[in-house]
């Protein structure tokens, strides 16, 4: 209660504020510098979306640091290439010349410190830098091994995903919730590539908000609050974020970004936006295509799915994720998603007339001639 002075701001602006002009020799001189070593205690939230390069300058003013953050969850968004980062470091003699090998080893034991501004965070750099390593399956540092956000069954998918079921759940299973703890609804879309090369699915967006528009006043009753405080959603892709919004305008909910506004964005935004009751995801892609860039870092749908505090439904093609292997992050979701006929919603939607069997023939063949 007595620590003063308390500041708390990015670490772009923390620096700016501990500049001092100190006076060289007799001459009437001042030269600009900065408080080196003087605060006593820097405290990093959501280290694990902090590049290294960026916080460099904040530690330098600190004398001790408190890093909290989660590794497994969305990771920095990195502006340097490996081939160019390992050039920096060669030509800064961070990294020793030597053959291609070496340079390789060298340079993977410099991403396993965290330190790469190709790959790093300070979440690792301090993960890697500490003394205390409680267990063997964790990476070190201390841990908080309980969870009280999401009902058991909600985190239990994030805790075989990247915790080795060493999370702790406390808030208990569901008693009444109006809709399925884990549930889904399938839309049997297109995802397509935008000209940003991003991806979307009409029929996927012009779902989910006709969805919510159906739903909308079931849903504030229930919960006894305006929608956007109980609904979040989310996707992968910005190209979708922009076209459920689009969809939801037309449906006369609000998604303009002011207080009032449904947050609809990609993982980042909701890990940011910290939680809701309940979570749709839109995946976008759809069984004309594998979607593997789901599967390709863990980190996105563990944030996705706890986010959701009583809800976690899935609008998407779901032939795509039934056919994952068990161990992805997709396949492991579907066993959750599947573990009950009950999570199945269902939805009276428009028919999607590409698809309907007056335009395409089914016949069998016989044999192999035909």
């Amino acid at each position: 209660m007595k620590l003063t002075p308390c500041v708390v701001m990015t670490r772009y602006m923390l620096p700016h504020h501990m500049v001092i002009r100190e006076h060289i020799g007799g001459a009437k001189k001042f030269d600009d510098g900065y408080l080196y070593n003087f605060t006593d205690l820097l405290i990093v939230d959501e280290a694990g979306q902090v590049l290294p390069e960026v916080a460099a300058a904040s530690f330098a003013l600190a004398k001790k640091a408190l890093v909290i953050g989660d590794a497994e969850q969305i990771a920095p968004i990195w502006n340097s290439l490996p081939a160019i980062d390992i050039g920096n470091m060669v030509e800064e003699n961070i990294l020793p010349g030597g053959t291609q090998e070496e340079l390789t080893d060298a340079y993977a034991l410099m991403c396993k410190s965290g330190k790469s501004a190709a790959s790093g965070s300070v979440m690792k750099m301090a993960q890697f830098s500490s003394r205390y390593q409680y267990d063997p399956d964790l990476a070190r540092g201390m841990y908080l091994y309980e969870h009280r956000r999401c009902f058991d069954n909600i985190i239990g998918y994030c805790n075989a995903l990247c915790y080795h079921g060493k999370l702790q759940p406390k808030r208990g299973t569901e008693k009444e919730t109006l809709l399925p703890v884990m549930g889904y609804l399938h839309i049997n879309g297109l995802g397509q590539q935008a000209n940003s090369g991003s991806r979307y699915n009409a029929f996927e967006e012009e779902t989910i908000a006709a969805w919510l528009a159906a739903h909308k006043e079931q849903i504030e009753r229930h919960y006894d609050k305006p929608l956007h405080k109980v609904v979040g959603v989310v996707t992968p892709f910005s190209a979708q974020v922009s076209a459920i919004k689009m969809a939801l305008r037309k449906q006369g909910i609000n998604c303009s970004g002011d207080e009032d506004s449904l947050t609809v964005g990609t993982v980042h935004s909701l890990q940011e936006d910290a939680e809701r009751a309940i979570v749709i995801f839109s995946p976008v892609y759809s069984k004309h295509e594998d979607g593997g860039f789901i599967d390709s870092d863990s980190s996105m749908l563990n944030v996705a799915v706890s986010r959701a505090k009583d809800s976690f439904l899935d609008f998407g093609d779901m032939d795509l994720f039934e056919i994952q292997p068990g161990f992805s992050p997709r396949g492991l979701l579907a066993k959750y998603l599947f573990s009950s006929d009950g999570n199945a919603l269902q939805f009276e939607f428009k028919e999607r007339k590409d698809l309907s069997a007056t335009q395409t023939q089914i016949s069998t063949l016989h044999g192999v001639e035909q």
